[in-house]
C-alpha cells in the first residue's frame, strides 16, 4: 500500500517540482518473506555438525577473502588495465574449477530457495556524462551520476570532499555521486533561488500597492499572495536584497548594527516578520513601496540595537531580543506614499476619511514567535521540505555520525550547482588549513598559507572558468583588502586580550625580546605589506583575478578575498560556497607559535580564526550573499567516540541538517556500484546485502570495513 501511495503521489504531482522530489516514505523494501523463529522449529545440532558447517562454509570464505586481498594488492602495482582484467578473469575461472572439483557434501535436510539477486532494484546509474542533476526527482534517489575523468577534474581539480580519494578513487579511478534524499531535499530548497532579472514581473508591486491602498480594510488578497510559494519566495528575496543594502550602509560604520545583521537567524527573522506584516493595516502598502520599506527596516534595526544595548544582550536569535521587546513603534508618513499611488487609490480609514500626515504604527513582534521561531514559510514549502529547516535563503550545515555521507552530499550539491550554472567556491578539506606546517605572518597579525591558497583559487578558476569570464569586476568593490585578505576599515583582526587568571596581556611575548629583535620581526612581516591593486590595477573580469592568483601564490589569499567580495555582491549569477571539516576550525590548530603561549586553551597553537584562509570562510554568512547560499559539513574523522552537534558550535538549529544513513534500497545500489566499479570483487547476493546492511546500518564507513574484513556465511 505504501508503494502504491508513493506512485500515486508522484503521478498526481508530476507538474509540481517539489512534489516530485521528496516524500516521507522510507525506502526499506524486503524482497523475500520474513519468517518467525519459535521454540518449535529450533533444533539443537551436534558438535560434529558444527565442525562440518565451519569447514564447508566459513573456511572457504576466509580463504577466498585472503586470496582477494592478495590479488588486489598485486593489481594495484600493475599499470596495464588489460592485464588486470585478464588476472580477474583467470581468478574467477580458478574459483569455478575449484567449485566443480570439490565434493558437494551432503545436501541440507530442508532445501531453501536461492536468494534473489539484488539486481531486482532499478538501474544503478542515472547519468553517465556528469550532467542532469538539476532534473533529479524522487525516483532518482539511490542512483549514481557517473562523471567522465575530464569533467571530474574540472569540478574538483585538486581534492575532493571527505575521504573519497583515498578510499575509493585510488582503487577504481572512477568518480560517481549517489543521489541521496538529504542532498535532493537541500537542492530543492536552494532551487528556489532566482536572480532579480529572472523574477522581474513575478510580483507586480505597483498594482498590489494600489490595491492595498484603495481598500485598506481588506487583507484577504495579501494573505493569498504570501501563501503562494512563487510569490512568497520572490517577495522574500526582494526584501533580503533591501536589507543587504542597509547592511552595506552600516558596514564598518555602525559596528552594533553590523553585528545584528550578520547573525543569520536575526536577519532571516526580520525579513520573515516583515513579509507577514504584508497582511496588516495600514503598514502593508508601505512595505510594498521600496523607499518606505527600507525606512521601516532602518527603524526596526534601530529598535533592535537599542534593546540589545539596554538589556546588555549578545543574541543568537531574534527571540532573545523580543523576549523583552514586545513591539516596535514605527512612523508611517502617508505624504511619502501618496505620490507613488494612482489618483483613485488614496488610502482611507474605516469611516471614509483619507489618511494624511504621519501615523504611528505598532509592529508587534512577540506574536510571530509562536510560529516557527519567526521563520515562517507557506504550507507548500513546508510540505516537502526538510523538517525544521529554514535555510533556503542562507544555507545549511550538515552534521552526523562518521561515514553517513556528509561529504558526499557536499559533492552532490557542488555538482548540482555547476549543472545549474552557479558559481561555486569550494574548500574540500578544511582540516588541511589547520594541520599544515608552513605559514607566514602578515603585519596585521593574520597568518597566510600561500600553497593552500593557490590550491583553492586554482579550483575556483578551473571549475568556474566560463562563469567568471562573464562577470565584470565592480571597481567600487575592488582593492579593499590587504595581502592577508583583511578588509580596510574593519577592526584589527587580532585583538589585544587580558587573561585575568595569569594576569598577562596577549602581547606579553614582546617583553621577552629586545628592541632590535622586535625590529627584525617587524621588518620580516613588512615585506608582505603589498596590495593587489599595485600589480593588477584594472582587471576586467573575475577570471583575470583568478588567473593572477593561480600564477602568483603570494597573492592567492587576497585574490580569493576579492573574488568572494565580488560574488557576494553580484546579481548576474547564483553563488554557492561549500566547505568541509567545518568544526575543525573551532579547535586549536597544529601550528605552534610563541605568540600564543598566554592562553592555556590554545596549547601554544595559533587559533584558526587568526589564519587568513580560515577567516575568509569561517563565518556562516550565506544570508549576506545577494544571490546564493553557504553550505558546510562537520567531520568526525579526528574525534574518536565523539559527535559534534550544532549546540557545541553554537550553531543555529534552523540551518543544521542531521544526515541520515542510507536506506536499504539505496544500500543495495551502493553494493552493486562497488561490484561494477571493481572496488570489491564480490558479487552480492540479496542475503549478503541485507547482512551487510545489518552490520553497517547504512553507514558508508562501516560498509567499506565490513566488505573488506568480514566473510559471511548463510545459515
Amino acid at each position: 500500500m505504501a508503494e502504491q501511495a508513493v506512485q500515486k503521489i508522484a503521478t498526481e504531482e508530476l507538474g509540481k517540482k517539489l512534489a516530485m522530489i521528496v516524500t516521507p516514505y522510507k525506502r526499506h523494501t524486503l524482497f523475500r518473506s520474513a519468517h518467525y523463529v519459535t521454540a518449535q522449529n529450533v533444533q539443537r545440532i551436534s558438535v560434529f555438525e558444527s565442525v562440518w558447517r565451519f569447514t564447508q562454509n566459513i573456511m572457504p570464505q576466509i580463504q577466498r577473502t585472503i586470496e582477494q586481498r592478495l590479488l588486489q594488492q598485486y593489481m594495484e602495482k600493475e599499470t596495464n588495465a588489460l592485464y588486470r582484467l585478464e588476472l580477474q578473469d583467470a581468478y574467477n575461472q580458478r574459483l569455478y574449477n575449484l567449485k566443480m572439483a570439490m565434493p558437494q557434501g551432503r545436501p541440507p535436510k530442508v532445501r531453501v530457495p536461492p536468494s534473489p539477486s539484488i539486481q531486482i532494484g532499478g538501474p544503478v546509474f542515472n547519468s553517465m556524462d556528469g550532467h542532469g542533476l538539476r532534473f533529479h526527482t524522487y525516483n532518482d534517489i539511490g542512483t549514481y551520476t557517473l562523471f567522465p575523468k575530464d569533467e571530474f577534474r574540472r569540478l574538483f581539480p585538486n581534492d575532493l570532499f571527505g575521504s573519497y580519494m583515498d578510499t575509493e578513487y585510488r582503487y577504481t579511478r572512477t568518480f560517481a555521486i549517489m543521489c541521496r534524499e538529504d542532498g535532493l531535499r537541500l537542492a530543492s530548497e536552494f532551487s528556489r533561488r532566482t536572480l532579480p532579472k529572472e523574477r522581474k514581473g513575478t510580483v507586480d508591486y505597483k498594482r498590489l500597492m494600489n490595491e492595498c491602498a484603495k481598500d485598506m480594510q481588506q487583507s484577504a488578497r495579501m494573505k493569498e499572495v504570501i501563501k503562494s510559494e512563487e510569490y512568497y519566495t520572490a517577495i522574500y528575496f526582494d526584501f533580503c536584497l533591501d536589507l543587504i543594502d542597509i547592511y552595506h550602509e552600516v558596514r564598518y560604520k555602525d559596528r552594533k548594527s553590523q553585528e545584528i545583521l550578520e547573525a543569520p537567524t536575526i536577519f532571516d527573522g526580520v525579513v520573515s516578520v516583515l513579509v507577514r506584516e504584508l497582511t496588516r493595516n495600514p503598514v502593508k502598502p508601505f512595505l510594498l513601496y521600496q523607499p518606505t520599506r527600507k525606512k521601516i527596516m532602518r527603524s526596526l534595526l534601530a529598535a533592535l540595537k537599542a534593546e540589545i544595548a539596554k538589556q546588555n544582550l549578545v543574541p543568537m536569535t531574534l527571540a532573545e531580543i523580543i523576549a523583552t521587546l514586545r513591539f516596535v513603534p514605527i512612523q508611517l508618513d502617508f505624504d511619502e506614499l501618496i505620490p507613488a499611488l494612482n489618483a483613485d487609490c488614496v488610502p482611507r480609514r474605516g469611516n471614509g476619511e483619507p489618511y494624511r500626515g504621519k501615523v504611528e504604527y505598532k509592529l508587534f513582534l512577540s506574536k510571530y514567535h509562536k510560529f516557527c521561531d519567526h521563520l515562517w514559510r507557506p504550507e507548500d514549502m513546508r510540505k516537502y521540505a526538510i523538517p525544521r529547516f529554514k535555510g533556503f535563503n542562507t544555507g545549511a550545515m550538515l552534521w552526523g555520525q562518521r561515514g553517513v555521507g556528509k561529504s558526499q552530499i557536499l559533492a552532490y550539491l557542488g555538482a548540482w550547482a555547476h549543472d545549474n550554472n552557479w558559481a561555486t567556491v569550494m574548500v574540500p578539506s578544511g582540516s588541511k588549513l589547520v594541520q599544515g606546517d608552513s605559514v607566514v605572518r602578515h603585519s596585521c597579525g593574520l597568518y597566510m598559507q600561500p600553497d593552500f591558497a593557490r590550491d583553492i583559487i586554482v579550483g575556483i578558476q578551473r571549475a568556474n572558468e566560463g562563469v567568471l569570464a562573464g562577470l565584470p569586476v565592480k571597481p567600487e568593490l575592488y582593492g579593499r583588502f590587504n595581502l592577508a585578505g583583511h578588509p580596510d576599515g574593519d577592526l584589527d583582526p587580532v585583538i589585544r586580550e587580558y587573561d585575568p587568571k595569569r594576569k598577562v596581556w596577549s602581547d606579553h611575548w614582546k617583553t621577552l625580546f629586545s628592541a632590535e629583535q622586535l625590529r627584525m620581526l617587524a621588518l620580516g612581516e613588512s615585506q608582505y605589506d603589498l596590495r593587489l591593486t599595485k600589480v593588477l590595477p584594472k582587471p576586467k573580469t573575475l577570471l583575470d583575478i583568478a588567473n593572477y592568483g593561480a600564477r602568483n601564490p603570494l597573492y592567492s589569499t587576497v585574490c580569493i578575498a576579492e573574488i568572494l567580495e565580488q560574488l557576494y555582491n553580484t546579481d548576474d549569477c547564483n553563488v554557492m560556497v561549500l566547505s568541509d571539516d567545518y568544526n575543525e576550525w573551532h579547535y586549536h590548530s597544529e601550528y605552534k607559535s610563541f605568540r600564543h603561549c598566554f592562553k592555556k586553551e590554545l596549547k601554544q597553537s595559533i587559533p584558526p580564526h587568526d589564519i587568513a584562509l580560515v577567516r575568509l570562510f569561517l563565518r556562516f554568512n550565506g544570508h549576506l550573499i545577494r544571490n546564493g547560499v553557504k553550505v558546510a559539513a562537520t567531520t568526525q574523522k579526528h574525534f574518536f567516540n565523539h559527535l559534534c552537534t550544532p549546540d557545541m558550535l553554537h550553531f543555529p538549529a534552523a540551518y543544521a541538517v542531521e544526515t541520515a544513513p542510507l536506506a536499504l534500497n539505496d544500500f543495495r545500489n551502493a553494493c552493486r556500484y562497488y561490484s561494477m566499479s571493481m572496488w570489491s570483487f564480490k558479487q552480492f547476493k540479496e542475503w549478503e546485502a541485507e547482512a551487510y546492511y545489518t552490520m553497517s546500518q547504512g553507514n558508508w564507513f562501516h560498509l567499506q570495513h565490513s566488505i573488506q574484513g568480514t566473510a559471511l556465511t548463510k545459515c
